[in-house]
């Protein structure tokens, strides 16, 4: 066999291939409706509980009656918030146009609204605790005043170092065993960017308790309650 016939002969094997390829493309099946399969997703969560997404499918059916096991991608899932409490909640599945809907309850001791969640992290520094104060989600939901209640259990306050951006002031209060922190705007204008102050305690106590709550210039929403082991 000569080049040149060995060359037609590789150029339309490879035309062939292509050819097959957008046929193949052409021929992709047609959706007619999804439902989400039994035991994908539950009735009640808790709140900000952590999702196995490996075990979400959907039953596709096709124009031509075919029917198919898919595992939903996240992407695919619209509404699914489990930061906020409450019942009867609505997700939708959407698979190539077709939808499908869920209803689900998110439920905590008591209602939760804002999906913006503080943290505290503990440290030591020079023989007393350090407690980093923090707060997350500011993306979703702003905090323009924070309240943050700490429950010492025995422990003593001993100062705290505040990381707050420009514009931004504090108060507190310590007594009765409780440390109480209000972080605010002074203009009313400057939303928080997450920092908010180091505590630092002294004395021996096997836990702290944090309350917080915050305002988003309109409403007041409790964030969900901190226990902190400190020993």
């Amino acid at each position: 066999m000569n080049k040149k016939a060995f060359s037609a002969i590789v150029i339309a094997l490879i035309l062939a291939l292509c050819l097959g390829a957008l046929s193949s493309c052409a021929k992709e099946k047609q959706v007619s409706r999804i439902q989400i399969l039994g035991g994908s997703f539950k009735d009640n969560y808790s709140l900000d509980e952590t999702v196995d997404y490996d075990k979400i499918y959907i039953i596709v059916t096709y124009k031509d009656g075919d029917t198919a096991r898919v595992k939903a991608q996240p992407e695919w899932i619209e509404g699914f918030d489990l930061s906020t409490t409450g019942s009867r909640k609505a997700l939708t599945v959407n698979y190539k146009g077709a939808k499908a809907e869920y209803l689900y309850s998110v439920t905590y001791k008591y209602s939760v609204t804002s999906p913006v969640r503080l943290s505290a992290t503990k440290g030591d520094a020079n023989g007393k605790k350090e407690i980093t104060l923090a707060l997350a989600n500011l993306d979703r939901m702003p905090a323009y005043a924070v309240r943050v209640d700490i429950s010492l259990n025995g422990m003593k306050y001993e100062g705290r170092e505040d990381t707050l951006p420009e514009g931004w002031g504090a108060t507190q209060n310590a007594s009765g065993g409780k440390l109480s922190l209000l972080f605010f705007a002074a203009d009313g204008t400057a939303p928080l960017e997450g920092g908010l102050t180091k505590v630092y305690l002294s004395g021996q106590s096997d836990t702290i308790y944090l309350e917080a709550v915050i305002s988003d210039g309109v409403s007041d929403h409790r964030l969900p309650d901190i226990s902190l082991g400190i020993k």
